[in-house]
């Protein structure tokens, strides 16, 4: 039974995709822990906070047309003919969006906050990585959607290894700069390796035609839903490393919260390569609640238990982990740490899964309603505890939000299993 098990997991690629994303970390925050060793403490404050601001820009990124894609592809992963047209059509779509956006994060980059040397520099730098980013996840979006994990978790792993190397070549060559060059490159040659190694169907793709007008009209529906429910996550993710740059213009604060969060972040991969794996499966079992809500509850019980022991190990070793790994310096980053694997565990066990299901069930609103609330609370929490508090109080913001919003996503969707 077992053996049969272990098979079927191989043969529909859940090991790939657990064992790229395992890798992709790990190779994650290596690059991270070069590239702070080899900038300043105060130039790596500077380009998170930069990062920051890119990653509120990507919000509207092709006006999500990659999760909107990603659904279809699922509800039609046997039709390739369908799938290429409504790839081509959603590629044209979100590349135009992204080019608009490209040219307003350029004319931002002259009004950018003047406290921080370099930034507006390396804003106009950062301006190409939406447009590549898109390209990327498109094709990852592709294969995803058409079960070929195989090929998703190859991809995705050559995409880590030149985002670590160039990354950090660029780092030694141009600093903070060098580091964006080498992180756009590294998009562009994913891109070009899946075309000639993996054969990416580009050809076929670019020679569809698409004049189910009704049909698209609804995928922009379903993909500007979707930009909503991200950019509440992305919202949250970031608002607290720009807002504690407005409210404190301290550059040393803003990297070791960066810091802080590097360890959370990195476990994140756990359950984004979970829900890879399962989202496919539970869209395309849309219908049948008994089946749906029997799977949630085995990953509700198995994968909480293994991020307790996780959070545990970790908040037992951080005064350990932080001076050595970043180094003395750091040393107020480890409060924030702690704070932020409770948050973990809440939001790798109870949110992220219960709202990336909640998707796969089309209840979009309901997602949306519940970033908004996420939101709210995020920035007042912020804003009452980071001046008095600093990290500490970004890190307390983050929970509350965190724990509101997984307890409320968790009910809901038990909710729309039973009906």
């Amino acid at each position: 039974m077992m053996k049969e098990k272990i098979a079927r997991l191989m043969n529909t690629g859940f090991l790939h995709i657990f064992g790229s994303g395992f890798f992709n970390k790990i190779t994650a925050f290596l690059s991270s822990f070069i590239l702070i060793k080899l900038l300043s403490k105060s130039q790596y404050g500077i380009y998170s906070y930069a990062q920051n601001i890119i990653n509120l820009f990507m919000i509207v990124s092709g006006f999500g047309i990659g999760s909107g894609l990603l659904q279809i592809f699922c509800e039609n992963s046997n039709d390739d003919k369908k799938i290429n047209q409504y790839m081509k059509k959603g590629t044209i779509f979100g590349v135009s969006i992204n080019f608009i956006l490209a040219l307003v994060i350029f004319v931002y980059s002259f009004f950018a906050e003047n406290s921080f040397a370099g930034l507006k520099e390396l804003l106009r730098v950062m301006m190409f990585i939406p447009l590549f980013d898109l390209c990327y996840e498109l094709i990852l979006a592709y294969y995803r959607g058409k079960s070929e994990n195989k090929k998703y978790s190859y991809i995705s792993t050559i995409n880590s290894i030149l985002v670590l190397s160039l990354s950090i070549l660029g780092a030694l060559l141009y600093d903070a700069i060098g580091l964006v060059i080498g992180r756009i490159l590294s998009s562009l040659i994913t891109i070009i390796i899946s075309f000639v190694l993996f054969q990416f169907p580009y050809r076929e793709i670019l020679h569809s035609t698409f004049d189910c007008i009704d049909e698209w009209r609804a995928v922009l529906k379903l993909s500007f839903i979707s930009m909503l429910n991200n950019s509440a996550s992305i919202i949250m993710q970031n608002i607290d490393g720009l807002l504690l740059g407005l409210l404190l213009t301290d550059s040393n604060v803003v990297a070791s919260y960066k810091v802080a969060t590097y360890i959370p972040t990195g476990l994140a991969f756990l359950p984004q390569m979970l829900v890879v794996y399962i989202y496919p499966f539970f869209a395309s079992h849309r219908s049948e609640k008994t089946w749906l809500r029997e799977k949630y509850k085995n990953i509700l019980l198995i994968f909480g238990s293994i991020n307790l022991i996780i959070t545990i190990l970790t908040i037992s070793l951080s005064g350990i982990i932080i001076p050595l790994v970043f180094g003395k310096q750091y040393d107020d980053a480890i409060v924030p740490l702690n704070i932020l694997m409770v948050t973990y565990f809440f939001n790798a066990t109870f949110r992220n899964i219960s709202g990336n299901l909640l998707a796969s069930q089309r209840k979009l609103k309901a997602n949306l309603l519940f970033g908004i609330i996420g939101i709210i609370i995020n920035i007042l929490a912020d804003i009452l505890l980071i001046p008095s508090l600093g990290g500490v109080g970004a890190a307390l913001a983050t929970f509350c939000v965190v724990f509101s919003v997984a307890m409320i996503s968790t009910v809901y969707l038990f909710k729309v299993l039973k009906e």
